[in-house]
């Protein structure tokens, strides 16, 4: 995934994000300025049907309101630019 947290240095100088698949734990990211994070999936992770939920816990989660940025109520943690999800070979 290419993403950028909300960040308000120095409290908060990262997101912290924990990577879910299906309900397991698979990464623990700090994403601060945009850029390319990647976890592994392992295999027996995906359903026997192929569905794979990803899930990201971002517990630090902000409003741009909260921390003096803009007028921004919303709860925000993170920007998705890009999502990529490729079978090993």
């Amino acid at each position: 995934m290419t993403l950028l947290g909300l960040t308000n240095p120095p409290g908060l100088v990262a997101q912290p994000t924990e990577v879910y698949a299906n309900g397991q734990k698979v990464a623990d990211w700090q994403v601060s300025d945009r850029g390319e994070y990647t976890a592994t999936i392992p295999a027996n992770v995906v359903s026997n049907d192929g569905t794979l939920k990803i899930e990201l816990r971002i517990p630090k989660a902000t409003s741009p309101k909260l921390i003096g940025q803009s007028a921004d109520p919303r709860l925000l943690g993170l920007g998705c630019f890009d999502l990529v999800i490729e079978k090993a070979p």
